[in-house]
């Protein structure tokens, strides 16, 4: 057995996990002793879900109607007739019937089963944990279809307030859906394959926590995307000869930019020359004299110089402190931006 044991707190990483994927309303392991490993932290946050999803259906599951088709000996909602009559001419005596069936075989509960079903083939060293785990899967596994499901079929959904209470249980379905590992329903053993992408989940939380914490004066555009051709002309429509991803652009409220901001999960005391050269290709698309590189660790020395035009600005968002390295980052960004 590989054991890899991470260079944050754990506290930590879970923090991280609640601006990213906005598990604020989540109560970690309410009445246990704190998480001290990422096992502990993962088996925890999968006994969370599956109590969420027993008490949703102890109170009965989202339902909603759905278009059905059948051939039925009996009229049910619109016959459709062009079908009844060829099936008629073939020697059937059935009707050709459209109908809504309410149901709660839906995606908002397949999610959910698929999930459970998922996190039921692994090991788990807390067994209570387990159980409720178990339980959830099996209350829903009677009236709900078993669908391979992703993380992307968690996030951007629609909730009203029938469903609302899916959301925070979807969010968590797609961490565990984007993180465990792909190994997941192979081989005889069982384990708890996960892995965090930490540089996705860093550029996330950083996005996440700019959007709570920046002066509402300013806007964050999220991986912001920009085609360019060879004369210079940007936007959808421009033939794509260049195209620019930013991890995230900071506007004013009338859409200007402000600055280009990429984060970048290393410890580098000073950045590449790859990486400053990256941010002043993205300002000048932009049209922005600032440019900011984000890194994790106070091992990168904040610095500041302005080659030309464009401010270059490198920060530290200190993950490994007790308060995630916030304060201290926006207190520098405030005076970058000039807020």
């Amino acid at each position: 057995m590989v054991s890899i044991a991470p260079k944050l707190p754990v506290s930590n990483i879970f923090g991280m996990l609640e601006y990213a994927y906005d598990l604020k309303s989540f109560e970690l392991f309410k009445g246990q002793v704190g998480v001290e490993t990422l096992n502990d932290l993962y088996e925890g946050l999968a006994s969370i879900l599956a109590l969420r999803v027993l008490k949703r259906a102890r109170k009965g599951l989202y339902c909603s109607y759905v278009e059905e088709a059948a051939k039925l000996a009996f009229v049910r909602g619109r016959i459709r007739v062009a079908d009844t009559l060829r099936s008629m001419v073939l020697g059937s005596s059935t009707l050709c019937c459209e109908y809504e069936e309410h149901t709660a075989d839906l995606d908002e509960n397949r999610i959910l089963l698929w999930t459970l079903f998922s996190l039921r083939k692994l090991h788990f060293n807390n067994l209570v944990f387990y159980k409720h785990v178990r339980r959830a899967y099996q209350a829903l596994a009677g009236s709900i279809t078993l669908e391979e499901k992703n993380a992307a079929d968690c996030f951007d959904r629609e909730y009203h307030r029938l469903n609302d209470d899916y959301q925070p249980m979807h969010m968590l379905c797609g961490v565990f859906l984007e993180h465990l590992g792909p190994g997941l329903l192979a081989g005889e053993g069982k384990f708890l394959p996960f892995m965090l992408n930490m540089p996705e989940l860093f550029e996330l939380f950083v996005v996440q926590w700019l959007k709570k914490h920046l002066n509402e004066r300013v806007l964050v555009d999220e991986s912001y995307s920009m085609t360019i051709d060879e004369s210079g002309q940007k936007g959808e429509e421009a033939p794509a000869k260049l195209k620019f991803k930013m991890d995230i652009v900071l506007r004013d409220k009338a859409g200007n930019a402000l600055a280009v901001v990429d984060t970048k999960y290393k410890a580098d005391e000073r950045p590449k020359p790859d990486d400053v050269n990256e941010v002043i290709a993205y300002s000048h698309v932009m049209n922005t004299h600032k440019a900011i590189l984000v890194y994790p660790s106070s091992a990168t020395k904040s610095a500041r110089w302005q080659p030309q035009d464009i401010l270059i600005s490198v920060m530290t968002f200190d993950i490994s402190r007790e308060d995630l390295g916030g304060p201290a980052f926006l207190s520098e960004l405030n005076e970058v931006l000039s807020l």
